[in-house]
């Protein structure tokens, strides 16, 4: 039985369900700020039982929006899991992920530093100075 199709469309719900998690918390916070919630705190990731080191990830770099260093990202996935992961681990997820994934969630937008693949663009875009 050729399971290409199921991979694809595995890949697809979970790219939908991550764009729907994180609709959910920015909705959250807009409610929880409407409300004058004055402990509103800055978003964090929350641990999903058997998730792996790319999903876990994946909420981590939601919830910072913009891509991090491998170290940084090892220690978010330490304090998210309760126990210490390794850099070397999470790397080699990472480099795993990239390399054998027809369509990665993960990419390395320059040396150690991690990022969402749907931000390609922006990873790749120069900045522009401010206009004085």
């Amino acid at each position: 039985m050729n399971t290409t199709k199921l991979k694809e469309a595995l890949v697809e719900l979970q790219e939908q369900r991550r764009i729907l998690d994180g609709a959910i918390s920015n909705i959250q916070r807009i409610i929880a700020t409407m409300n004058g919630d004055s402990e509103t705190r800055a978003p964090t990731a929350q641990k999903v039982q058997g998730a792996s080191y790319i999903d876990d990830s994946i909420r981590i770099l939601e919830v910072a929006g913009e891509p991090l260093h491998i170290d940084e990202l090892s220690k978010k996935l330490s304090e998210l899991r309760q126990e210490k992961v390794e850099r070397r681990s999470v790397e080699s997820s990472f480099s795993r992920h990239i390399l054998k994934t027809k369509h990665p969630r993960i990419v390395r937008s320059r040396a150690g530093f991690y990022g969402l693949s749907t931000w390609r663009a922006m990873m790749t875009q120069p900045k522009t100075p401010a206009s004085n």
